[in-house]
């Protein structure tokens, strides 16, 4: 019976082994304790008609992957795991092998490896998957020294999760999710982006820039990695944001959470000037449902702007240690109690002033309090003022707050705080 594999631009040709042969023999290559007899033998393929490269080459890597930690007998009947990491890059290879296959159909070049650069940058511009800027402010024939500048044997350190990682989260991809763009031109496509302020000397800078990211000295923040030359030019990771004691800042700091999630950043939230759980609203008493309900509307809204799959939003949120909501806060993300008061998405962070951990080293009592009550009683915000050497501003505010008979307080032992924390 005649075996036709289906390649990767959907035609159909009689199966040869001696091809998968040396597709094995190229992800060996060079790499110590790797053979390729021995990758073809534990593979174990199993040739049917109608069978994909893309299932062979899957078969493959799923079987380096797996030799990466392996079963031996010590020689006196004991079955001991050992490791051969060298197999991940086996794994990486076969990976990329299939990234140029694909690259090569998608972009049409007849050829194993790299594309023309420019042709892909006017090629991306023109489907508006790369900012018109790169063009602006590269000239063809920089774009073109910039091209033959690229070192794809750079492709080899890899390992494998890192470039399954790179490959589908970042590299630049057709709207139907074809592969457009290879691992050194997405490093030389940040490289030109970041280096686009050095004007005269861009070109070098950028070199430079590549040369690093490219031999993995460093690495940049996923914004950089997922957007630089793209129309949406996002670069930076973090963005902190304050939220005021009413509805019209609560909502717009969600929004603004959104459209900062959208593009790849996160957020880290100050929630200590909202009114603690029970206080007033317009003089009605216990009306407030305190801060936790707020803490979840931000936590599904980074579950829900996902950064178009890349990952899920991410947001810190970030309360005092004196707020009344303290102890609701610090259980935000344990799996006992009311699951509407609970937000497992977002990292909690308190704001710990010099006064408290005083106080923990003696072993004496804390004070919780509503800012809105502090504000209503006292007349300013206990979270605007801290301490500094020259000036124990927060501290005599607290104690005055402290002090004051008519502010509602809860009394703890700071021990008990930590031990919660």
């Amino acid at each position: 019976m005649e075996i036709n594999i289906k390649k990767r631009d959907g035609s159909f040709e009689k199966l040869s082994v001696e091809k998968t042969k040396k597709v094995i023999a190229f992800a060996c290559e060079d790499i110590e304790g790797c053979s390729p007899e021995e990758l073809e033998l534990d593979a174990k393929l199993q040739f049917r008609d109608g069978m994909t490269t893309k299932e062979i080459q899957k078969t493959l890597i799923q079987t380096a992957i797996e030799k990466v930690i392996y079963t031996e007998d010590d020689g006196y009947g004991n079955l001991i795991k050992k490791t051969n990491i060298n197999w991940q890059y086996v794994a990486s290879r076969l990976l990329i092998y299939d990234l140029y296959k694909e690259a090569a159909i998608n972009r049409k070049y007849n050829h194993f490896g790299y594309g023309d650069f420019l042709e892909l940058v006017k090629m991306l511009v023109s489907k508006n998957l790369y900012g018109k800027y790169l063009l602006e402010h590269y000239t063809e024939d920089e774009i073109k020294e910039l091209g033959c500048y690229i070192k794809s044997d750079r492709d080899n350190l890899f390992n494998y999760d890192g470039l399954n990682l790179l490959s589908k989260r970042y590299l630049v991809k057709s709207l139907e999710g074809d592969v457009l763009e290879l691992p050194q031109e997405r490093f030389l496509i940040i490289a030109m982006h970041i280096a686009i302020p050095e004007k005269e000397q861009k070109v070098e800078y950028a070199k430079k820039f590549y040369d690093i990211m490219s031999m993995l000295k460093m690495t940049v923040a996923t914004p950089t990695l997922a957007n630089a030359g793209t129309p949406f030019y996002q670069l930076s990771s973090c963005f902190i944001s304050t939220v005021g004691d009413n509805l019209w800042s609560i909502y717009d700091v969600n929004q603004k959470f959104a459209q900062v999630s959208k593009h790849g950043g996160a957020l880290g939230i100050y929630m200590g000037k909202v009114r603690a759980l029970n206080s007033d609203i317009r003089g009605n008493k216990n009306s407030s449902g305190g801060v936790i309900p707020w803490i979840r509307l931000y936590n599904d809204t980074a579950i829900a702007v996902d950064q178009l799959g890349r990952r899920k939003g991410s947001a810190s949120i970030t309360l005092d240690i004196w707020h009344k909501d303290l102890y609701d806060f610090l259980d935000l993300k344990t799996n006992n109690g009311d699951d509407r008061r609970k937000a497992h998405d977002i990292f909690p962070a308190l704001s710990i002033p010099n006064l408290f951990m005083q106080r923990l080293e003696k072993r004496e009592n804390w004070s919780l309090f509503d800012p809105y009550q502090v504000h209503k009683e006292m007349g300013y915000y206990l979270e605007d003022y801290f301490d500094d050497e020259n000036n124990d501003e927060f501290t005599k505010r607290y104690i005055e707050c402290e002090n004051n008979p008519n502010i509602n307080k809860i009394v703890t032992p700071c021990l008990d705080i930590m031990k919660k924390y």
